[in-house]
């Protein structure tokens, strides 16, 4: 099992919220809270993530009508 860290930027007032699949399943959501500007950054984890060796696709899709936050980068631990 591995756990997800996205880095982000939500400038918005309200979370942003996306659909996290590995591989074609379903993980769950991921709410991308507010950080008070588009250019300042936070992370959000999600844990406990089966991923197979070698090649995986992960997908976030945007699940509200807000959008998606700004997307810096993903780390697998």
């Amino acid at each position: 099992m591995k756990t997800l860290t996205f880095r982000y930027a939500n400038g918005s007032a309200t979370n942003r919220e996306c659909q996290l699949r590995v591989n074609g399943i379903l993980i769950g959501t991921v709410t991308f809270a507010p950080t008070g500007s588009w250019t300042t950054w936070a992370t959000v984890s999600v844990s406990s993530v089966a991923m197979v060796e070698g090649y995986n696709i992960v997908n976030l899709r945007v699940s509200t009508a807000n959008g998606g936050p700004n997307l810096d980068k993903m780390e697998v631990q």
